[in-house]
């Protein structure tokens, strides 16, 4: 824990000939920004499964979106939304309901 203490206070940056010591969060292109990110996202993940209660048919995270599968009128969207943000350890989430029975993302019926 020292070394990665170590080495996200010693990220920096050059931007017109002068460097700059990052002073939080990590860069994207960092080497432990997809280990960080992958941590953080299941401590939320578990906290929203946690206290969604069993309602969702299946709860999964591809990447960095969350999503939840329920049966039609299972649970209002926007309370659901709720314990997504109320969970989400200062994350901000979105919801999207299918549209002629498909989800734009994924074209899933």
């Amino acid at each position: 824990m020292k070394i990665l203490k170590f080495y996200l206070k010693s990220i920096f940056i050059e931007w017109q000939n002068e460097f700059f010591v990052q002073k939080r969060g990590v860069c994207i292109g960092a080497k432990v920004a997809f280990m960080l990110i992958n941590i953080f996202l299941g401590r939320v993940h578990i906290n929203i499964e946690t206290n969604v209660c069993g309602l969702g048919k299946n709860i999964f995270r591809p990447v960095d979106d969350l999503r939840i599968i329920v049966e039609t009128g299972e649970l209002n969207a926007q309370g659901l939304l709720n314990v997504f943000n109320e969970c989400g350890l200062g994350l901000q989430f979105t919801f999207e309901l299918p549209k002629l029975n498909k989800l734009q993302f994924l074209d899933i019926e």
